[in-house]
């Protein structure tokens, strides 16, 4: 079985990332046929320092990727918070270990993304906003993407 995943962008259907997680390489490419899509979303961001952010399932759960940087999420020992900000742009912290180790701007998705999507189900950040403040979505979250 090949480590090398691909996942999608919400706001992109023509690109994919694609993610080798025993080397931490992410990479952005354009979606070609016959690619076989694996659990997992990404999205760019805002912020100078990073440039793609995305979750992609794994056998020991969903992996949380700022770039190279790696993060398994199963246990209790993160915590996401979300502040929206005016216009568009919204601010993303994680804690871990009840240290801050992620903090960083972004773009958020428009509200009007259609008619069948609400904002928490397009927004990755809302997704982990909820993942560590509800135990219900966390369970269901960690089923979904530990694959």
């Amino acid at each position: 079985m090949s480590d090398i995943k691909y996942i999608m962008n919400i706001m992109k259907y023509n690109k994919v990332c694609k993610c080798d997680l025993c080397n931490g390489i992410f990479e952005e490419m354009i979606k070609k046929d016959g690619i076989i899509m694996s659990k997992g979303i990404y999205s760019e961001i805002l912020d100078s320092t990073v440039k793609f952010m995305g979750l992609v399932g794994s056998k020991e759960g969903p992996v949380l990727f700022l770039d190279s940087e790696q993060y398994v999420i199963t246990n209790d020992d993160f915590d996401f918070i979300q502040q929206s900000e005016e216009g568009l742009k919204g601010k993303f912290t994680a804690y871990i270990n009840g240290k801050k180790a992620i903090e960083l701007e972004y773009k958020k998705p428009f509200s009007d993304f259609d008619a069948w999507s609400r904002e928490e189900d397009i927004d990755i950040f809302q997704w982990l906003l909820r993942f560590s403040k509800n135990s219900e979505f966390k369970n269901k979250f960690l089923r979904i993407y530990t694959t």
